[in-house]
């Protein structure tokens, strides 16, 4: 047994290599625990040894021992305290008797404890002390939450009470009581602010809806979504995450439920497209509305990332943002357009997606008020326009209708942040309300009144930029939203193609000579030349003296470092140049 030492159950006790097997009669501190034993378990066994090493009960050994009494003033390993020997640690006696001769400083008192300075038993009126016992034999007291109400000492004493809580706990999220001196965690959870690999922080705190750039974890939501966000039943797009969900209402099961199967069976728990027709009926969300053929009744729609511009919206509503079917014109699959600027296009609705040309904040303020109420008008973050009738929701009082609540024009001495008021040429402080007729913004500040998007007044090149004239366009000047002669989707695609180029594809911009985007978007149509024109710069062709490493190959100048242009419309067809390459591989 030195090779192999003695297991429990082991073939070779009784044989002179390892100790007899134990019995219920007979159980040495050293015989051989059986492990078939029905008259004596193997858990029976082992709690008649004695433990002689470790000092918690997670360590102690043989594994399922007994505590015996403490024989030393300094045993290192598990024992019960007794009046001669109790060395730190020590465990104390459970019975009643045994602990009458103990001092409390060395085992607190328990329920029932019968020493002199023991105190009262608790009451309804006190439990929130420490300092009273517990009475399991008190019917108007119940016991457990007798026992809950008391804070664990290092312990765990007294029985069934509650531990305090440490760093990145909180009494919501786990079962324990604030400390006394911790501030934070008196203060409850806290929304995530960043990360400190691999926790969030502060420690324990809970993810909150995404907003625009955010680099903590947070929680999916329409317009802010971004890779790795945690999935949420409004928001779930094929990257987001099931790993760490803080959504109360979205079971991990539920979310995997909500990814799209990419192949057989992956992600796991995920849900394929439909294939049944549209007339049909299926189980509710167990597959994928899948366009305007196989989107059944009961499909589940897809996140707007994989939702098909055919989708009929009586199976999936239109989505307030990155709906592939905005300003569709397919019949059944009609989704508002999101505007592009103010009112534009017309019935248009805002995008909170951070990536939207048109600022969503400053895109509501562009819609007039038509509903709600004066303190909370409708649409969210409208502006009110010029009151009519006895109307009840948010406008600006006028001559012949100033119902009450209305928003009158600004005077000597008004304070909009105390009474809202109505900008005027001569009157305009801080905070007030912007006119909503173009004519009336004549002589306001534009940190005061933003330019408007068409018919501003004041957009004579200085207060505010002019409006572009097609053919005769500035970098600086603004696509007037309402203009008939010159389209705004023109006018922006033009100042794209005149100041932007490089950034935009052939579809928006056709390719012109000497283009920068020459060998990528673009056919290469210039030489290089040295420090004026390099292949790091924008594509262009080797000839004679320039062989440099990138340059683009052409019939006639084609070194083994020229790299072929693959435009359709490339000078040296795409066939010819490859051709003219030596294999190095398979």
């Amino acid at each position: 047994n030195t090779t192999c030492p003695c297991v429990e159950g082991d073939v070779r006790a009784g044989t002179g290599v390892c100790p007899s097997l134990c019995t219920i009669q007979q159980h040495p501190q050293d015989c051989t625990c059986p492990i078939d034993d029905e008259s004596f378990t193997l858990e029976q066994c082992r709690a008649t040894k004695m433990c002689t090493s470790g000092n918690n009960p997670q360590n102690y050994r043989p594994l399922g021992c007994s505590l015996g009494q403490c024989t030393a003033v300094d045993q290192n390993y598990g024992c019960i305290c007794t009046t001669a020997f109790h060395p730190p640690g020590c465990t104390c006696p459970t019975g009643l008797e045994e602990l009458q001769v103990l001092e409390i400083s060395m085992c607190p008192c328990v329920e029932k404890d019968k020493r002199n300075l023991c105190p009262a038993n608790c009451t309804s009126s006190n439990y929130y002390s420490n300092d009273c016992l517990c009475n399991s034999e008190d019917q108007s007291y119940d016991l457990q939450v007798c026992r809950k109400a008391k804070i664990c000492s290092s312990q765990n004493v007294p029985e069934g009470c509650t531990p305090t809580c440490q760093a990145g706990q909180f009494p919501e999220t786990h079962n324990c009581v604030c400390a006394g001196s911790d501030t934070v965690c008196q203060q409850g959870r806290q929304p995530c602010t960043g990360q400190s690999y691999p926790d969030l922080i502060p420690l324990g705190c809970y993810e909150v809806g995404c907003s625009a750039s955010q680099p903590q974890d947070c929680i999916c939501v329409p317009g802010s979504d971004q890779t790795g966000c945690s999935c949420s039943k409004e928001s779930y797009p094929q990257s987001c995450s099931c790993g760490n969900l803080q959504n109360v209402d979205l079971s991990t099961d539920q979310c995997y439920a909500l990814k799209v199967c990419t192949q057989i069976g992956w992600p796991p728990g995920c849900t394929d497209y439909c294939t049944y027709d549209s007339d049909l009926t299926v189980l509710k969300d167990s597959c994928f509305c899948n366009g305007f053929d196989h989107s059944p009744t009961g499909c589940l729609c897809p996140s707007y990332d994989l939702l098909d511009e055919q989708t009929p919206t009586d199976r999936c509503p239109c989505l307030p943002s990155g709906d592939p079917r905005a300003g569709s014109q397919i019949v059944g699959a009609q989704c508002p357009a999101y505007c592009q600027f103010a009112n534009y296009p017309p019935n248009c609705i805002c995008d909170p997606r951070a990536d939207n040309p048109y600022p969503y904040q400053e895109c509501l303020a562009s819609k007039p008020c038509t509903g709600g109420t004066f303190t909370d008008p409708t649409p969210t973050g409208c502006t009110p326009v010029a009151c009519e009738s006895d109307q009840e929701f948010a406008c600006i009082c006028t001559s012949l209708n100033s119902p009450l609540g209305c928003t009158p024009n600004c005077t000597t001495g008004s304070n909009p942040s105390l009474i809202p008021c109505m900008c005027t040429t001569a009157h305009y402080p801080p905070d007030c309300t912007c006119p909503t007729t173009a004519d009336e913004l004549e002589g306001i500040p534009v940190d005061q009144c933003p330019c408007l998007p068409s018919g501003d007044p004041r957009a004579d090149g200085d207060t505010c930029p002019a409006y572009c004239v097609q053919g005769s366009l500035t970098l600086d000047c603004q696509c007037d939203t309402k203009s008939v002669s010159y389209s705004p989707e023109t006018c922006l695609i033009d100042k794209l193609c005149n100041y932007d180029l490089v950034h935009q594809s052939e579809d928006v911009c056709p390719c012109v000579d000497n283009d920068p985007r020459a060998g990528k978007a673009c056919p290469v149509t210039e030489n290089c030349k040295f420090q004026y024109l390099e292949p790091n710069m924008k594509g262009c062709f080797c000839y004679g003296q320039y062989q440099q490493n990138g340059c683009t190959c052409t019939s006639t100048d084609h070194p083994l470092s020229c790299v072929c242009d693959q435009h359709e419309d490339a000078r040296y067809d795409l066939a010819s140049c490859r051709a003219t390459k030596t294999c190095v591989g398979v």
